[in-house]
């Protein structure tokens, strides 16, 4: 029995609470219970959205509300997003509905709010990031190539999406004329040979040089913090983690992460685990202090010794997580230092012969956050992967990654949409014998393996199922930077691009 199988990591509870409000509102206006969708802001955070057929209007008060076209895969596409005090009656006669009815409209997605302030918050982080048709702003090419996908599902797209005209041009307040070349995304168009050439180019890890940068960066931090009595009193150690030690970095991608590891331990229980039995067997105690007190001290005291090293002009202490050491061209790489405790995750009594115990870190942001990582396990699992598929693995890894960073380039993917984690995680999904065919040049591999990504992705058990590098930890859960549309979208994109 893992951790996957028993808590459900990083639980949300302001997502939580979002889904009880929608459910509570439809329970005081004598609606059934909805179904329910998340929609993402381009500040990084989500809202919760009862889903309703397009007829379905009632008369809520104080909403956010997204008109959409549902898609074949069954996710959906925004066509229009607004906010209304009288939900229901704005929206059974909403001025853009006949529009959004040709472009194809079949659900309204509705969020509750209980203040204009909050109404029209929302209502703009959403559309910043949502490009939508028919909001009146100019569409840009990351919107047109969504509705090019959309027309494609069906139907080839021919080079230039009829569909994607005619809908811009049904619209009562057209987008202003620009050159067609800034409505369709550019895209470097290449043969399989040149597939072939790029790939083996991105397969590499970081040069030489960039090696060395991120080796010196990494002796730097270590070198500067070595000497601090309070850290050494403490028995904090400094070790590597991220994508350089488990050798998924890719060329350009020249940093470091290292985590100040300190030995006091965060201790969670599974549900009937005996906790005095099992804390007697591990010998645990109490330090009689607390992990946020802990966790400032390491941070000042790393804060100071680095700034002393390096000046404070080459010190980022705002992050909520990471101290950064500042790249300096030539001579070192970008190095984020985290504080971090061990984590006992108790799964079992310890009466039972098998381990009780999967041991991680615990990672206290700023904010009072908890996040639970296990490095160790994801670096071991990561090079039992490599030798079982002749190296290909970490290869695919880098490919895909580089292939992300073309695809935000061309603004078919949203920046920061895909983390490197989720790609790695996803490539380490695909079972072994998908990177074994010996027939297979870079491109078929790399076909093969977005292929398998897709078909797990669109299996709900597998989803439900899925876990990190680590096979602890679930992969897609609340508490978790992406979702399952995240990675759909990755897949799709990435494999139109290859396919072109």
């Amino acid at each position: 029995m893992s951790l996957a199988n028993a808590f459900p990591f990083g639980t949300n509870l302001w997502s939580l609470a979002q889904v009880v409000e929608s459910l509570e509102k439809n329970r005081l206006q004598n609606q059934p219970a909805h179904p329910m969708h998340r929609w993402r802001g381009e500040s990084g955070e989500w809202y919760w959205f009862s889903v309703f057929g397009l007829n379905e209007f009632y008369d809520f008060d104080g909403i956010v509300y997204i008109i959409t076209r549902a898609r074949p895969d069954g996710y959906f596409d925004p066509l229009y997003i607004g906010q209304s005090g009288q939900g229901g009656v704005r929206l059974s006669r909403h001025e853009k509905m006949p529009q959004a009815r040709r472009l194809g409209a079949t659900h309204v997605h509705v969020h509750f709010c209980g203040s204009e302030t909050a109404r029209f918050s929302t209502e703009t982080d959403l559309r910043r990031l949502h490009h939508t048709p028919l909001n009146g702003q100019p569409t840009p090419a990351l919107a047109l190539g969504a509705l090019a996908a959309l027309s494609s599902l069906s139907n080839p797209a021919p080079s230039v999406p009829s569909g994607v005209l005619a809908a811009l041009s049904s619209l009562s307040n057209p987008v202003p004329s620009v050159p067609l070349s800034m409505l369709v995304p550019q895209t470097k168009v290449r043969s399989r040979s040149s597939w072939n050439d790029r790939m083996t180019h991105w397969e590499r890890p970081a040069s030489d040089s960039e090696e060395l940068t991120i080796n010196r960066a990494a002796n730097m931090v270590s070198s500067a913090i070595s000497n601090n009595r309070w850290l050494n009193d403490q028995r904090v150690t400094i070790l590597p983690q991220g994508s350089y030690y488990n050798n998924t970095n890719v060329r350009l991608e020249a940093d470091m992460d290292l985590r100040a590891l300190h030995p006091d331990i965060l201790v969670e229980y599974a549900s009937g685990v005996d906790v005095n039995a099992a804390r007697a067997a591990l010998a645990l105690y109490d330090t009689g202090r607390t992990f946020r007190d802990v966790a400032q001290e390491m941070r000042r005291h790393i804060i100071s010794d680095l700034t002393k090293k390096f000046g404070s002009s080459s010190i980022d202490a705002s992050g909520n997580k990471a101290i950064r050491l500042k790249k300096q061209p030539g001579s070192r790489a970008d190095v984020d230092i985290v504080q971090a405790f061990r984590y006992f995750w108790v799964m079992r009594n310890p009466s039972l012969l098998t381990s009780p115990v999967e041991e991680g870190i615990a990672i206290l942001g700023k904010d009072g956050a908890w996040t639970h990582n296990f490095p160790e396990q994801h670096h071991a699992n990561g090079i039992a992967k490599r030798a079982r598929t002749k190296h290909r693995f970490k290869r695919n890894v880098r490919i895909l990654k580089r292939l992300r960073d073309e695809l935000v380039e061309e603004r078919q993917l949203v920046s920061k949409q895909v983390p490197s984690f989720l790609i790695e995680c996803l490539v380490y999904a695909v079972e072994d014998e998908h990177f074994l065919f010996e027939i297979d040049e870079r491109y078929d591999r790399a076909l093969r393996i977005l292929s398998r990504m897709g078909e797990c992705l669109n299996d709900s058990n597998w989803v439900t199922n899925a876990t990190e590098i680590n096979e602890i930890k679930y992969l897609f859960r609340l508490g978790q930077p992406w979702t399952v549309d995240d990675a759909k979208a990755f897949v799709l994109a990435a494999r139109r691009r290859i396919e072109a």
